[in-house]
């Protein structure tokens, strides 16, 4: 193929690379997931700048694959309609650079029919895979009815009043010459006070 086709890769990878260098075990499967976004947007690339080739995904087992529609896909290799095939990337998935390489003939290299090894693009174009937001908090219960607010703050303020009146009623009442001190009756003097000239 010609030089247009690796220019499309390298452009892809100069906007939106895939992770590259060394990476944890556990994050194997999280990094391949990355380069197949890459892949992905490559092949969107290629189906606008060629759409009679036909670039689709590479059907078949063996190291850095993932299961996508259904089928087996061996990532960082595209795949034409009769089955031949191209490298996009190098050493998958660490260095990840991009490239276009001619990697043979799935069907005459393995056996078999081309369409046994290619599965045509369906036009998704991945980007970075955001987790699903969380589920909005469940709305607050509604307020009680206005009515029913009034009817509780009325009622409470009754009961403190019936309280208070209880306790007047039921203390004793001294008046002249004696004040209530404490719950017990203290007598008081009151002095005749003469006004001032």
């Amino acid at each position: 193929m010609t030089a247009n086709h690796l220019d499309i890769v390298q452009q892809e990878f100069m906007r939106q690379p895939p992770q590259t260098g060394a990476f944890p075990p556990d994050q194997y499967d999280a990094r391949l997931a990355d380069f197949f976004a890459f892949e992905q947007r490559v092949l969107a690339a290629l189906a606008r700048a060629f759409p009679t080739e036909r670039w689709g995904y590479l059907t078949i087992g063996g190291e850095n694959t993932i299961v996508y529609a259904g089928k087996t896909v061996k990532v960082g290799r595209v795949c034409g309609p009769d089955s031949q095939l191209y490298k996009i990337g190098t050493d998958i998935p660490t260095t990840n650079a991009p490239i276009w390489t001619d990697d043979g003939n799935a069907a005459a290299d393995h056996g078999g029919k081309a369409s046994d090894f290619y599965l045509a693009y369906d036009g998704v174009a991945g980007g970075p895979v955001d987790p699903p937001p969380p589920p909005p908090p469940p709305p607050p219960p509604p307020p009680p009815p206005a009515d029913d607010v009034l009817a509780a703050a009325v009622l409470k303020a009754l009961a403190q009043i019936d309280q208070r009146l209880t306790a007047l009623e039921t203390a004793p009442l001294h008046l002249e010459g004696s004040a209530r001190v404490f719950g017990s009756v203290t007598p008081i003097t009151l002095d005749k006070v003469e006004p001032k000239k």
